[in-house]
């Protein structure tokens, strides 16, 4: 991992770790620069921000795929009973888009447990689409998303498991879901030795 430049003296032989710094949506690491005695924590892109960076890259992301602001606050409130205004996620827009591809490509959220699997319907100008999700029972964190215009196997629940299976760190108890045969598809292709499938809800 390279070295952490201080911000104030853009000295880096200097600089260690000094503890970490709790907040209610992240935990931070905290710097010590021993060249000109000043601590800091490093800006990952989401410093100072209210909001999980987790939320706040599922919410542009789904912008960036169509549904409206009003849709995309809707979904946060439904998904993560967090209320956000649409000025904010359209902020959220045009600070973050740009800077998106980049984190989703090193994000690997931790599995706790038990994962509960499930499709959304939304309405993207007038036609309807489907939301898949893989959501961890424990934290409520949203860990997969997968995004089809019909409720299909390749692109939906497939997808929605090879993210689940590849993209995150641990393996779930149990996958929870409904009786799409879609799911069980997916299930076995990538959990049948590891995990087990149950119908139903959390």
């Amino acid at each position: 991992m390279p070295k952490v430049v201080c911000p104030y003296c853009k000295q880096k032989a200097f600089v260690v770790k000094n503890g970490r710094r709790h907040n209610k949506n992240s935990v931070k690491q905290k710097y010590m620069c021993n060249h000109c005695e000043r601590e800091f924590t490093f800006d990952d892109g989401f410093l100072r921000m209210r909001k999980k960076k987790q939320h706040i890259v599922e919410a542009v992301d789904l912008f960036e795929k169509g549904p409206s602001l009003r849709d995309v606050m809707d979904h946060m409130w439904q998904h993560h009973r967090m209320k956000v205004s649409p000025e904010t996620i359209r902020s959220w827009v045009r600070k973050f888009s740009r800077k998106l591809k980049g984190f989703v490509s090193t994000l690997r959220p931790e599995i706790k447990g038990r994962v509960h699997a499930d499709e959304v319907i939304l309405k993207v100008k007038g036609e309807k689409c489907y939301y898949w999700g893989a959501k961890d029972a424990e934290t409520r964190f949203r860990l997969s998303t997968a995004w089809t215009r019909k409720r299909e196997y390749k692109r939906g629940a497939k997808e929605l498991f090879r993210k689940l299976k590849h993209n995150c760190i641990g393996t779930p108890s149990k996958i929870v879901t409904d009786g799409l045969e879609h799911y069980r598809r997916a299930f076995n292709k990538y959990f049948l030795y590891t995990t087990t499938l149950v119908h139903g809800s959390l």
